[in-house]
This record gives C-alpha cells, structure tokens and sequence, in this order.
C-alpha cells in the first residue's frame, strides 16, 4: 500500500485479510449488487436497488478522475 500523501509503502498480506476476496470484484461487493439487481428485476422492485445506473457511473467517473488526477499530478475537471 502507497500513502500517495507522503509516498511512505507498506507491504500488506493480502492472503491473511477476513472476509470476501478482492478476487471476487471490489472486495466481494459485485456479488452484492448482482443480488440486488436481479432481486429487483425479478420482482419488479426498483425500490431493492440503492442507486440507478446514472448515479453509479456519476461515482465512477469521479473515481476514474481522481485516479487520473494522482497519476498526472494535474486537477481534473468532470
């Protein structure tokens, strides 16, 4: 792990960490979202959903920025 604050490193064993595997989709919770999607396809339940599909790529592409934005060092504009 890279504290991007001050460039420290820790090395962290991911193979000792509880819980679902990041192997599965961040950290196990694409599991979590396909539950509720197809729960809220089957009934016919938007309300079982959290967030639609705009808010959820709204989120993305914050995150895709502000990754852009640490590796070029630049302030991204959405």
């Amino acid at each position: 792990m890279v504290d991007f604050r001050d460039g420290s490193e820790e090395l962290v064993d991911t193979h000792v960490i509880a819980g679902p595997s990041a192997a599965g989709g961040h950290g196990g919770g694409d599991a979590g979202l396909t539950d509720a999607f197809l729960a809220a396809v089957s009934t016919g339940d938007p309300s079982l959903l959290r967030s639609d599909a705009a808010a959820s790529l709204a989120t993305h592409r914050v995150v895709w920025a502000a990754e852009r934005a640490r590796l070029s060092g630049t302030v991204v504009t959405l």
